[in-house]
């Protein structure tokens, strides 16, 4: 188990490190994370400066859809649901 959680810790930082900002959505989807902010937390703690703004609901749609097919319910108010991203400052 320790193993899978060192290869999760090295994908989100190495997508982070790339330039991509990470939603908690985009945490659970994309690399199985139950709680990204944890992981954020963590590597603040070690030290990486990490940024965060609001970002639309759709944006983050429109990323996960480059990888995986997500699609919300039509009732869901996605034009009103904000989400919070992060990534890594230089």
């Amino acid at each position: 188990m320790s193993t899978n959680r060192g290869e999760q810790k090295l994908a989100v930082q190495e997508y982070l490190l790339s330039g991509q900002p990470m939603t908690r959505l985009e945490g659970l989807i994309l690399f199985g994370l139950a709680s990204i902010t944890k992981e954020i937390s963590k590597m603040r703690a070690e030290g990486w400066t990490i940024k965060s703004r609001p970002v639309p609901y759709p944006a983050v749609l429109r990323r996960i859809n480059k990888y995986a097919v997500l699609q919300p319910p039509s009732e869901l108010p996605i034009n009103d649901i904000v989400m919070t991203e992060y990534w890594v400052s230089t």
